[in-house]
């Protein structure tokens, strides 16, 4: 599993194994179609990040073919409409953006929620899970 997380500075608990980028181009530059396409079919994209970090085009052109298992996320472009497109995927897990917290057991509580209903949606695979 690759995990890129974007901040305004790296985050000194982050694991080791986890890409910090300093920018949002360079986040956005790491996910378009070419990117997209180079991921193992099957891939699953989970953005909490910003709702122009991923090509939404791309997204669904690969949700389409097959080529993306799943997506997950909480953000997007065009808040608060989400693309219908997207809709059309029972795989995907689609949640309402709670915006900036400053509770970080909430965060905790969302992202177990969203590891949680990756694992029943996708059944028994290799999960790497991990706490902030």
């Amino acid at each position: 599993m690759r995990v890129v997380y974007y901040s305004r500075h790296r985050h000194r608990n982050a694991p080791e194994w986890c890409e910090y980028v300093g920018s949002m181009d360079e986040l956005c530059a790491i996910s378009g179609e070419k990117q997209i396409r180079a991921m193992k079919r099957g891939s699953v994209i989970v953005n909490a990040a910003q709702g122009k970090v991923l090509d939404e085009e791309a997204v669904t052109r690969a949700l389409e073919d097959g080529h993306l298992g799943s997506i997950g996320l909480d953000i997007y472009p065009n808040e608060p409409h989400v693309n219908p497109r997207l809709l059309e995927f029972p795989r995907n897990m689609l949640l309402p953006h709670m915006g900036i917290t400053p509770s970080r057991t909430q965060d905790t509580e969302k992202m177990e929620m969203c590891a949680d209903e990756f694992e029943r949606l996708l059944g028994d695979g290799e999960w790497e899970r991990f706490s902030s």
